[in-house]
């Protein structure tokens, strides 16, 4: 049967953070990058298949490519883990409602010193002149509304956890749509 396409997202997002992004910007290099990768063991050749190559190739060509090159200093698939109070997570995400509210909407005193832990896994960053560009790359066949604003809320926690680790400002959060 068809792969799901989740598992062509995790394909090409595998591509996106372990491919030689100078050589990916070559032009018939897209389908070179992806054989190596299969080759090195960092994917397997079902794997590879599934790569949207016309995607891959857009992203190749794209400003975005560019300004990561040109950086120099540029990361991919960055794990974090950071402990944030749910006094702060509300900060973040003005959409998210908890119990134990009182009537005037406000989270009670308890809940404010209350902490979770947040992690996650930042596909890439990369720094410029007055601080660090945040990107998420998207597969999603329809990005609605809905999803959209769920996404900028992963990208606040995103900077959060970033501008924390590191000590610089997120200058800019980019949703970047692959397709």
């Amino acid at each position: 049967h068809e792969p799901g396409g989740a598992l062509r997202g995790t394909a090409l997002h595998t591509v996106l953070a372990q491919a030689d992004l100078i050589k990916l910007r070559e032009a018939a290099s897209c389908e070179a990058e992806i054989q190596r990768l299969v080759t090195s063991g960092n994917m397997s050749a079902d794997m590879g298949k599934l790569v949207n190559r016309s995607w891959l190739q857009r992203f190749a060509a794209s400003s975005l490519c560019d300004r990561m090159v040109q950086s120099q200093r540029y990361y991919r698939e960055r794990p974090f883990m950071m402990r944030m109070s749910l006094a702060e997570l509300a900060e973040v995400s003005e959409a998210l409602a908890y119990g134990g509210g009182s009537a005037d909407g406000k989270m009670n005193e308890s809940l404010q010193q209350a902490y979770i832990m947040v992690q996650g896994m930042i596909d890439c960053y990369f720094e410029e002149a007055g601080g660090l560009v945040l990107v998420d790359y998207k597969t999603d066949w329809i990005l609605d509304e809905e999803k959209i604003e769920g996404y900028a809320v992963q990208l606040r926690l995103y900077e959060r956890a970033l501008t924390r680790a590191l000590q610089k400002p997120v200058v800019q959060r980019i949703l970047y749509d692959v397709r």
